[in-house]
């Protein structure tokens, strides 16, 4: 048996934060973590200055989660402006289609080569009802993942984002294909259990992520709002993988 634990695959969501805060939280309470996710609303605010930051000279890992999605040009400018930044993950939208993914990885080869583009297939804030809505796809129906994923796979994509309800789907597109698997929609079983998921629809707690085949769990308010930060902490360090 493996003695890692669910503690080195999990990146903390630095949501809704100012820079001091996400800063002080990443050398204090969130101090036995080492990937951090930093989302829109946190880059807009306050830019590559505090990725520089949180990085600490590379001892933390940076997911940098933009959701790129625009014509071609656009995504490959936009990665080409994030030139320099100390970035294990980056994300593009799925959505933008071939042509536009095409460019994105050519755009991050040449100028994050050492950045991973991940695709995001659908948002976890969507439950099946909204496919139906936004899509026109039965809303029991794979068939949206199954586009994507194929099309990501297509294009040589080596890193997806997808609830832990696609992971199964996604590893059976990619065969043996390498793939990196992130997902949010995580949360403690005690929380999906009292319905404390917040706008997330499509959830499962760490150990079944995990056991379905995850490779990182991204996790936020549960652990960015834990009233016992240190407690979540021996909860994930006792899950073993």
């Amino acid at each position: 048996m493996s003695t890692a634990s669910a503690l080195d695959r999990v990146i903390v969501a630095l949501d809704s934060m100012s820079d001091k805060e996400a800063i002080d939280f990443t050398n204090g309470p969130a101090r036995d973590f080492k990937f951090f996710k930093v989302g829109l609303e946190l880059y807009l605010a306050f830019g590559a200055d505090l990725v520089h930051k949180l990085s600490r000279g590379g001892e933390a890992r940076i997911f940098l989660d933009l959701k790129l999605h625009d014509i071609p040009n656009t995504v490959a400018g936009a990665i080409k402006s994030l030139r320099g930044l100390p970035v294990e993950f980056l994300t593009i939208h799925l959505g933008g289609g071939a042509d536009m993914i095409e460019r994105a990885l050519e755009s991050a080869q040449e100028y994050l080569p050492k950045t991973t583009l991940l695709g995001v297939s659908v948002l976890t804030s969507m439950a099946r009802q909204d496919l139906s809505a936004v899509w026109g796809v039965d809303e029991d129906s794979e068939q949206t993942f199954e586009r994507l994923f194929a099309l990501a796979k297509k294009r040589k994509m080596s890193g997806l984002v997808c609830s832990p309800h696609e992971v199964t789907l996604a590893k059976k597109i990619y065969g043996h294909q390498n793939l990196t698997l992130v997902t949010p929609g995580v949360r403690f079983q005690d929380e999906i259990d009292s319905g404390a998921i917040g706008d997330q629809k499509r959830v499962l707690s760490p150990q079944e992520a995990l056991k379905l085949g995850s490779n990182y769990l991204v996790m936020g308010r549960s652990l960015t709002k834990a009233k016992n930060i240190d407690s979540r902490i021996l909860e994930l360090r006792s899950m073993t993988i």
